[in-house]
């Protein structure tokens, strides 16, 4: 089975996660996509929200798609959650599935400060995915990552697949921001989710 991988904080999720997935999933015809929000990382601040509200969040938003499933690996794990760790838990649960693992191209271009990176990308496929009329608008940028993908290549790397997507210029801490400044976020999260948020009232949630 070829099964897509999502992680992060999903703090909260929202629609731009959701069609990046599809996008990918079409693009690379993937039979699954699994979304695991995570825990503690390395490179980010811990989350104030409560990781069972977070993980309730995802779970709602991808209820009404069958080839998206939701995981808790991360969450339940202590200390660090490093990618390494995740994928020796995948590997475990899936022997026979090929894993890709679905970021975006600025968090990819960092891979080389990722606890055991050179391991990552010979185990898994990675899918950079980037904005063609944003996020590449410098020859510059596009030239790092080429130059990154044959690094990477050169130390016997899968497959790295640069995926172009639509520029929904849409963030998680845009979104906690819209919210706590009694702005509606109506249709860039699902209902599912936005309700979830009005009734737990997280991020500053004013009742409108």
């Amino acid at each position: 089975m070829r099964t897509g991988i999502m992680g992060g904080t999903f703090d909260p999720i929202h629609i731009g996660h959701l069609y990046l997935a599809h996008e990918a999933k079409e693009v690379l015809g993937l039979d699954r996509i699994i979304f695991i929000p995570s825990g503690v990382g390395p490179h980010k601040a811990a989350s104030e929200t409560p990781k069972q509200l977070r993980l309730e969040m995802v779970t709602r938003a991808i209820q009404d798609f069958s080839y998206f499933e939701v995981s808790n690996m991360e969450l339940n794990r202590s200390g660090y959650s490093y990618t390494i760790d995740t994928l020796k838990t995948l590997k475990k649960q899936y022997p026979k599935d090929t894993f890709f693992f679905i970021t975006g191209a600025d968090a990819f271009l960092t891979i080389e400060s990722w606890k055991q990176f050179d391991v990552l990308v010979k185990e898994m496929h990675f899918v950079a995915a980037y904005r063609p009329n944003e996020d590449m608008d410098h020859d510059a940028t596009m030239e790092t990552l080429q130059a990154l993908i044959s690094r990477l290549e050169n130390i016997g790397a899968k497959a790295i697949s640069a995926l172009p997507i639509l520029g929904l210029d849409i963030s998680s801490s845009d979104l906690r921001k819209r919210i706590s400044a009694g702005r509606h976020i109506n249709c860039l999260v699902s209902p599912s989710t936005l309700a979830l948020i009005e009734e737990h009232k997280l991020y500053g949630w004013k009742q409108r």
